[in-house]
């Protein structure tokens, strides 16, 4: 079994697209609507896996209901990168803004950012 991708419903599509170009060098593969959804959304991938990320005319903020996906968001999605000091710091520069790093009970390093929709 392997990962085949990982699906957000976000705000503003054009807006995360260009996040995930900008900061995570992801490309879009292919675009798809649904009218009866009221939704349009697009694969983007990296050499590494790729994302789903949608976005309804009526989407929710109800977090409660995980079977709705309609509700916006997702906990987190972890990159793995060489070295995460030099890679905040190049982050940084690119204007995205980090937590400071910890370290977790796994015994990796770890920090937060947010993409658009927080």
């Amino acid at each position: 079994m392997k990962l085949a991708h990982i699906a957000i419903t976000v705000k503003d599509l054009g807006r995360s697209i260009e996040f995930y170009q900008k900061f995570f060098g992801f490309t879009v593969e292919k675009e798809f609507k649904r009218d009866d959804l009221r939704a349009k959304a697009v694969m983007i991938n990296t050499d590494k896996f790729m994302l789903e990320l949608g976005e309804f005319r009526d989407g929710k903020e109800n977090k409660d209901d995980l079977n709705d996906i309609k509700v916006r968001g997702l906990r987190h999605i972890a990159f793995e990168v060489e070295n995460l000091k030099e890679s905040i710091k190049n982050f940084e520069g690119k204007g995205l803004k980090f937590s400071e790093p910890k370290k977790g009970a796994s015994g990796h390093w770890y920090s937060y950012t947010h993409d658009p929709d927080g």
